[in-house]
């Protein structure tokens, strides 16, 4: 939510998102989370460099005003949680930031040992990471 259109760029031949704190509105966690990211053909495929192309602004996703905590992602988290009861698969475990903590719980109950933590960090990518 907090990326600028400067953010989306080709890297040769592979399109990324540049997580940074470019902006004084950016924030990231620790600086671990400073990284590209690249961006999934299709993603690519559904139209996203059009999108792309289309914004008339700095910021990618101007409609999301920034929060008084200084996130954009707080408001997006209580409406994306309102979204999830309304259509009915609210649970305690599932919010706008719980994919990775549900993907880490499913991937622990399948998998053990040495191959759980390679295929984990490899999911990830975050190989110089605590997870």
């Amino acid at each position: 939510l907090q990326l600028y259109v400067a953010d989306v760029y080709q890297t040769t031949d592979i399109w990324v998102f540049d997580l940074n704190e470019n902006h004084k509105d950016q924030k990231l966690k620790s600086p671990q989370s400073k990284r590209l990211v690249p961006i999934h053909h299709n993603l690519l495929d559904l139209g996203f460099l059009e999108f792309l192309g289309s914004k008339r602004s700095e910021r990618l996703f101007e409609d999301a005003p920034l929060a008084n905590d200084g996130t954009y992602s707080s408001r997006f988290s209580k409406w994306f949680s309102r979204y999830l009861s309304n259509i009915g698969i609210k649970t305690e475990r599932t919010s706008f930031h719980s994919l990775r903590h549900n993907m880490k719980h499913i991937f622990s109950n399948w998998l053990s040992g040495r191959i759980y933590d390679r295929v984990l960090k490899k999911f990830f990518l975050q190989m110089n990471v605590d997870i």
